[in-house]
């Protein structure tokens, strides 16, 4: 997937918005939460920027660290395995949806995790707790960059699988499929 559909819609859309086509939401009182400040200003989760996690940490840390993943990939619900994991607002997500940057390294950050999942096919298995990851992957994109992002990275998933998929659970399957 290489993000330039959605900097191509991005971009028409902003036109629009130029053109008064559009209305642009007032965010001049919006008080971003814990994980736009991650995404857009730098401020790190555990000692780790965006930025580290995209150029300074190896594939291990990514395998082995277990609360990094809601924050790149953050959804609108409660995580089921870290209470104190980032949630979504709705002004958070329409912030996102208006908000370049933010959705450039959202990009950024999926192409990242797209390389370690096809560098490491030890999640290629019966069950794996990458597969609940992807999961969330498959949600966040949907929720953040949009439905053609989503459908995209799932392409992606079964392209990188391949006949390989048939080591993957039907549950793990079926959770994708509706994410």
């Amino acid at each position: 997937m290489s993000g330039k559909s959605y900097l191509n819609d991005y971009d028409d859309f902003y036109q629009k918005v130029r053109r008064g086509e559009v209305w642009f939401p007032d965010f001049s009182k919006y008080e971003p939460s814990p994980v736009i400040n991650f995404l857009l200003s730098g401020h790190a989760h555990k000692g780790h920027t965006f930025l580290t996690i995209l150029e300074e940490v190896d594939d291990l840390w990514l395998e082995n660290t277990h609360d990094y993943i809601q924050w790149i990939y953050p959804l609108d619900e409660p995580s089921k395995s870290l209470r104190h994991a980032p949630v979504l607002t709705e002004q958070d997500i329409e912030f996102i949806h208006f908000n370049r940057d933010g959705m450039i390294i959202l990009s950024a950050l999926n192409g990242r995790m797209q390389r370690f999942w096809e560098n490491n096919q030890h999640w290629v298995t019966g069950y794996n707790h990458n597969h609940l990851r992807i999961t969330r992957a498959i949600k966040s994109l949907r929720l953040t960059l949009g439905d053609q992002h989503a459908e995209e990275f799932k392409e992606w998933l079964y392209r990188t699988l391949g006949k390989e998929i048939s080591k993957i659970s039907e549950n793990s399957q079926q959770f994708w499929k509706r994410a």
